[in-house]
């Protein structure tokens, strides 16, 4: 539904964002976050979001995931 919006202002570029989010592509969901943070510098909401807790949890995790040792401590750890 996003892709039939030509006007892709600020608010468009940060719905992207909750999508890519939500299929767990945080890089994607990062950049279109600072591209509606650029458009729309004054939007506490998208600033907020941006570095909020639960984005950067989930790229350390996801990170840690990627890595076999890691993941290893990471199990240990969690149980």
């Amino acid at each position: 539904i996003l892709d039939e919006i030509n006007d892709r202002n600020a608010e468009w570029h940060y719905l992207q964002s909750v999508v890519y989010y939500k299929k767990s592509w945080y890089n994607e969901s990062k950049k279109q976050l600072e591209f509606a943070i650029s458009m729309d510098e004054n939007n506490e909401k998208y600033k907020k979001e941006y570095n909020g807790e639960k984005y950067c949890r989930k790229m350390y995790l996801d990170k840690l995931e990627n890595y076999t040792e890691y993941s290893k401590c990471v199990e240990i750890y969690t149980k």
